[in-house]
């Protein structure tokens, strides 16, 4: 008894809903006179429920003597139609064909609830395995020719990926090396360009009027006075354009940097089967990285000093807008030329001054991106061929580390075991249309027949083999259960 409340403790923790337990009490027909397990048999006792079986197992003695499973069954249904308790009981509760009813009720049930999950998660594995598979390539060629074909080939995937990602074109590979990268981070980059002197920003706010008017004074000259120079206007104007120069300046190295850290991330991702050589092929994209920040930089700041250091526009509002004006409800004689003059070039400060930081958050982006974004994308492939050309030691270093070799193998058999998981669930399309269970073809590929797996399965280890099986046809155990189909 002992044992027996050990297994019903064990079965609580295991199946705390009690879906999956059924007591089976086993040789009956040994007990000893005048005793009987109706009360267990009834769920009286210890409740479960599923309820409980009682079976008449082959004794020993039939097993040496080889019975015959049919007479066996036989025997056991004589022994509870004729017990004097037993037969009084109502049915289903005796019987190695109740047993076999209440299992396969289970099974199906247990498979109708899990069968989509797993299958769910036997088809991402076989993805993600495919996935890494396919990363790790081929295995490595034993000849020169092979290894530099092969090396041109895992180039030209890392230089496809890059322009890729930059493109935010989609691509399976993007997913598995660099999820949540792309050009888009180098867009967001470009809007944030200047923004802090746009809006209500105002380039004279640190001018006093008092400091407006020294500088008109100053450049001056020793011509006659109460004419404002254009010197004085580029002397205001000039601190504040220079304002510009370090953001421009920032945005650039910070593009760049995103562009070389792109770059490593899927370079090791490309060339991660051969770690000994990652570094070599990283020098000759840095220096070319380097190659092209260094001609966009040229280009960048050629457009900065030309916004700073050469004043000019053909804007209609500016050359119409801000001229000087004298106020309808004051005479001319009232007016003090100074102020009209301060108020002017402080207008126009403000008005140049906004239309360079336009221009500038225009010509900017689009240098950058045709002189460095564009053109790394346009040459990287020929530059990385041409260095690969002139370099032959990374051919003779070319040797993949054993554990990649390991990992390959692995995947390999973990894909076997999978397809052939697939093939056992898919054994027979009745099953799956008796259990009411939707699956693609594309999915899983169809097999022999389960319906085999699911007799065999079905039957208690509580003394009868696999040779007595319940029902050899799907659709009849459906209907002897109450599925419907």
């Amino acid at each position: 008894m002992t044992s027996v409340s050990d297994g019903l403790q064990m079965a609580k923790e295991i199946d705390k809903e009690g879906k999956r337990t059924i007591g089976v009490l086993t040789k009956l027909d040994i007990m000893d006179k005048g005793t009987d397990a109706k009360k267990a048999l009834m769920n009286e006792e210890v409740p479960l429920t599923l309820g409980y079986v009682g079976v008449k197992n082959r004794s020993k003695q039939d097993l040496v003597d080889k019975v015959p499973m049919k007479e066996a069954i036989k025997a056991e249904k004589e022994f509870f139609s004729t017990h004097p308790v037993y037969r009084k009981m109502p049915p289903g509760n005796t019987g190695t064909d109740v047993l076999i009813q209440k299992l396969t009720k289970i099974f199906f049930r247990m498979i109708r609830e899990h069968l989509p999950n797993i299958i769910k998660a036997i088809n991402e594995q076989m993805k993600h395995s495919e996935e890494e598979l396919s990363l790790l390539g081929q295995p490595l060629p034993i000849d020169d020719v092979g290894k530099l074909n092969l090396l041109w080939n895992m180039l030209s995937e890392y230089c496809e990926t890059y322009k890729n990602v930059i493109k935010g074109k989609y691509d399976s590979k993007r997913l598995s090396f660099v999820k949540d990268e792309g050009g888009y981070k180098v867009k967001a980059l470009f809007k944030e360009l200047l923004s802090d002197f746009t809006g209500d920003y105002k380039a004279t706010s640190g001018y006093t009027d008092e400091y407006i008017s020294y500088a008109l004074t100053i450049h001056e000259g020793d011509s006659i006075p109460g004419f404002p120079s254009i010197d004085a206007f580029y002397y205001l104007l000039k601190p504040e354009l220079e304002k510009l120069r370090e953001p421009i300046t920032d945005c650039l190295v910070s593009v760049f940097q995103y562009l070389e850290l792109l770059s490593t991330k899927i370079l090791e991702k490309s060339f991660q089967r051969f770690p000994r050589i990652i570094d070599d092929v990283n020098d000759f994209v840095t220096k070319f990285l380097n190659d092209e920040r260094d001609k966009a930089k040229y280009i960048v700041d050629s457009i900065v000093d030309m916004e700073i250091n050469y004043l000019f526009t053909n804007d209609y509002d500016y050359l119409n807008n801000f001229t000087t004006f004298i106020p309808k409800n004051q005479e001319r004689g009232q007016v003090d030329s100074k102020n009209i003059f301060i108020r002017e070039i402080r207008n126009r400060i403000e008005a140049y001054f906004k239309l360079v930081v336009r221009n500038l958050r225009d010509a900017i982006p689009k240098s950058i991106g045709y002189f460095l974004v564009r053109s790394i994308q346009d040459t990287m492939q020929l530059q990385l061929y041409n260095q690969l050309y002139k370099s032959t030691e990374m051919v003779q270093v070319l040797n993949e580390p054993e554990h990649i070799t390991r990992q390959r193998e692995e995947l390999h058999k973990s894909i076997k075991v999978m397809k052939d998981a697939q093939k056992i669930i898919r054994r027979d399309p009745d099953l799956m249309q008796v259990m009411q269970i939707s699956i693609n073809d594309n999915d899983i590929n169809p097999g022999v027949n389960s319906s085999q797996m699911l007799n065999e399965s079905a039957i208690s280890s509580n003394g009868f083999s696999k040779e007595q099986k319940p029902t050899s046809n799907v659709n009849a155990t459906a209907k002897l259960f109450g599925i419907k189909k």
